[in-house]
């Protein structure tokens, strides 16, 4: 599974929000059954593949006998889980750019997806569809998610000010399809055929209309924030990449290979061998990463040696030190002093 495709942990966890209080109880053996370790709910660099998404729907689906769990759940993710986009999105100085600031960088949201907006005529059409082949059990469940989050992030804050919403699915008619007409007064059609998973169309005058957040300044910063993350992201399409983004995520503790798999949602078997095809190792890999930490960490000047080993993981300096200079050939005092 090519990296661009996995799915962030952080929607996993409003998955968590969507169900119903009394399922909730019931959610560790539904992260079970569709083989996600409970443990990566809380790492910020955890993620799950789209046949994990796929497995936790239908199974989150069968138990609550809801067919409505896609939506509740795109219902569920607020602006702020895309995190630097999701600024951006609420600072921009019109609905058409933060269509266009989302469109741009979509893949820090999800590789599943692709965005396409398009403006001319009388208005903007907004296009969501499938990156990867999905499962025609959850297709329809995929578009709930985009629906649901759309309407969550951008219908319902300017719904006082929106023209009603029209959307086209490319599925069949659902039995919840109720609940569309109440997000998209403006009318709602389903065509199977439609090699989209959903479209969404605004007139011009909704997207010329400001976001109660506008903020120019804000908008600047947090769209330099979103390019920089999409070169990084762009640049980590790997395994390794991607181990060295949690290894550096994780301070104050030493990673280990079953913290990282675990994040990974997959066996420590499955990342080693993982690592082994792209030619290197878990441990070469923490050890580079480390080093270059402490370089960057003990380059700033102002930090205390015992403070980058703590940082590290290392509960003693003196174990720190011995693994810097066997590195280095110098003490990390001595490279602290040169900096």
């Amino acid at each position: 599974m090519h990296p661009s495709l996995f799915v962030s942990i952080r929607y996993v966890r409003c998955l968590a929000d969507a169900l119903p209080a009394r399922d909730k109880p019931g959610l560790a053996s539904l992260l079970r059954a569709a083989r996600i370790n409970r443990a990566s709910l809380s790492s910020a660099e955890a993620f799950i593949t789209p046949r994990q998404l796929d497995d936790l729907l239908l199974i989150a689906r069968e138990r609550t006998g809801r067919s409505d769990v896609g939506l509740e759940l795109g219902l569920r993710i607020p602006a702020t889980a895309h995190e630097a986009l999701g600024l951006a999105a609420m600072s921009a100085p019109s609905v058409d750019a933060a269509l266009r600031v989302v469109e741009r960088h979509y893949p820090l949201i999800s590789g599943l997806y692709k965005m396409v907006y398009t403006r001319g005529g009388s208005g903007g059409t907004i296009r969501f569809l499938a990156a990867c082949a999905l499962n025609s059990e959850t297709r329809l469940m995929h578009a709930d998610i985009l629906v649901g989050s759309f309407h969550a992030q951008l219908s319902r804050p300017l719904a006082a000010a929106l023209s009603p919403v029209t959307m086209t699915f490319g599925a069949e008619r659902p039995r919840h399809a109720r609940r569309y007409f109440e997000m998209a007064p403006g009318g709602i059609e389903f065509l199977p055929d439609m090699p989209d998973l959903v479209r969404i169309f605004l007139p011009n005058a909704d997207l010329d209309k400001r976001p109660a957040m506008a903020n120019v300044q804000t908008f600047r910063r947090a769209e330099r924030t979103c390019r920089q993350q999409l070169v990084r992201l762009q640049a980590r399409n790997s395994w390794r990449g991607w181990t060295e983004d949690w290894i550096r995520s994780v301070e104050y503790a030493s990673p280990n290979l079953k913290a990282a798999a675990a994040a990974g949602n997959c066996s420590t078997r499955t990342l080693d061998r993982r690592l082994r095809e792209e030619g290197t190792s878990f441990r070469k890999v923490v050890a580079e990463v480390r080093h270059q930490q402490a370089m960057e960490w003990l380059g700033e000047g102002h930090a205390r040696v015992s403070d980058v080993a703590a940082r590290l993981g290392y509960n003693e300096v003196s174990n720190f030190s011995r693994a810097f200079r066997r590195a280095t050939g110098k003490s990390p005092r001595c490279a602290r002093t040169r900096s």
